[in-house]
């Protein structure tokens, strides 16, 4: 063969077929013919088929197209809204139901492909998401409708894990300054919930010029990832997270969040999420023992947020991802606050910075509910100190017997396997790499 392959004969493998295809491609030969074929094969791949595909669309231009309206859609294509000029000469290639003609479609793909093509010729490296998240509140769909800038900041947690905290941090680092000026929510908007249309998000962020910072709960893989972003993930304790999680939905004004979603993205077609139990030791179990799929705003429970954690575990190495822990923060705020400046590469002036680290308190924060509780501004809660509960290490262990943690702990670590270190340890789990920075001055 030409190749570094075998084969076998008819189309259902056999044991036989399959010990013989396994022996040829563990020869010497093959790995000999394997690394003669690698030093032939490119790899600048997608930026040739880019710039392939641009041509192919310069090629077009001749023809233009234009969106029409819904009720201009008898002008041209009634299927897709589209309407071509007068070059297309309107050549039926389906039926009357279907009303659709090649022309027209073509350009449109050509339309599409181009939009892909510029993104990978301009070097702006895209890899869209592998996975979708959707409940009553959240479509991560959205991310893929986003313009990304080099420079920007994805924050992504599951929630009640610091996400607002982080966000903060990030916006008073980033503005240079301890009053971000505005309500959290108008600045770092969470981009995927469905309170707000796309037009309306994305309204809230085009126009900034600074870096901008955007809130996310949906896990790393349902996030678009570029080189040129940087992304923040933000963990805590799981027990923590779930008694957290309580005191959210009890101070939450739900009718005014479905009031909200309903606005943006029309009545909910799906099953609301709530509390199965009134009981915190009887949430406590089910949160642990439950097995309800990730939504993009939970975590549900214990396996939807050791799901979600493992996306930002495993993708640790990159370089532009940063991991973080409540934990760490909340006993040395400062230290790991200087980490944050390192990862964004922002400059601490000393002299100001004791007001930084005094504003990211949780007292301070609290104080200023009205601007630092998300959406706030939109009445989404009774009441916007009690955000700001509390915080730290809380008292789960006293809602549980002796078997009841024992058993978190061998389910936690079934769970999260290798990163159940960084669950229960923090930064410590990231090695040296994750201490504290002493970023430069200015």
């Amino acid at each position: 063969m030409a190749g570094i392959g075998t084969a076998h004969d008819g189309t259902t493998p056999t044991t036989e077929s399959l010990s013989a295809a396994l022996r040829t491609v563990l020869t010497p030969e093959t790995r000999a013919r394997a690394t003669a074929v690698a030093g032939t094969i490119r790899t600048n791949g997608a930026t040739v088929v880019a710039k392939l595909l641009l041509d192919m669309v310069s090629q077009q231009n001749a023809t233009s197209v234009r969106v029409t309206t819904p009720d201009r859609r008898a002008r041209g294509c009634p299927v897709s809204g589209y309407t071509a000029n007068s070059a297309c000469s309107k050549r039926p290639a389906c039926s009357a139901a279907a009303a659709a003609h090649q022309p027209t479609h073509r350009i449109i793909v050509l339309g599409v492909l181009s939009r892909v093509a510029a993104r990978i010729a301009c070097g702006f490296g895209y890899r869209a998401p592998v996975r979708r998240y959707r409940d009553v509140m959240v479509d991560s769909a959205r991310w893929e409708r986003f313009t990304f800038r080099p420079g920007d900041v994805v924050i992504s947690t599951p929630s009640k894990c610091g996400t607002t905290w982080m966000q903060t941090i990030v916006g008073m680092l980033l503005l240079d300054r301890v009053d971000l000026g505005a309500p959290i929510s108008t600045i770092s908007p969470w981009l995927d919930m469905l309170i707000r249309t796309d037009d309306e998000v994305f309204g809230l962020l085009e126009p900034q010029t600074h870096r901008r910072f955007i809130k996310t709960h949906t896990p790393l893989d349902g996030v678009p990832r570029h080189d040129e972003v940087t992304y923040i993930a933000v963990i805590r304790h799981p027990l923590d997270v779930a008694l957290s999680n309580a005191d959210h939905f009890e101070n939450e004004r739900a009718e005014r969040a479905i009031e909200l979603r309903t606005r943006a993205a029309g009545p909910p077609d799906l099953p609301e999420q709530g509390l199965p139990f009134h009981d915190l030791a009887g949430y406590l179990r089910w949160f642990i023992d439950n097995d309800v799929a990730p939504t993009g705003s939970g975590p549900n429970g214990l396996a939807d947020y050791c799901e979600q954690i493992r996306t930002y575990w495993d993708a640790r190495e990159a370089p532009n991802v940063h991991l973080f822990h409540y934990a760490d923060l909340w006993a040395e705020r400062e230290g790991e606050m200087r980490r944050v400046a390192s990862v964004l590469g922002v400059p601490i002036d000393e002299d100001r910075w004791p007001a930084f680290v005094e504003a990211a308190g949780l007292e301070s924060m609290r104080s200023r509910a009205d601007d630092t509780a998300p959406e706030a501004h939109l009445g989404l809660w009774q009441d916007p100190r009690a955000f700001f509960r509390s915080g730290g290490t809380r008292d789960w262990a006293s809602l549980m017997s002796p078997d009841d943690l024992a058993h978190f702990d061998e389910r936690l670590h079934e769970l999260a396997a290798d990163a159940t270190g960084w669950v229960l340890g923090g930064r410590t789990a990231l090695g040296p790499s994750a201490e504290p920075l002493h970023t430069p001055p200015r």
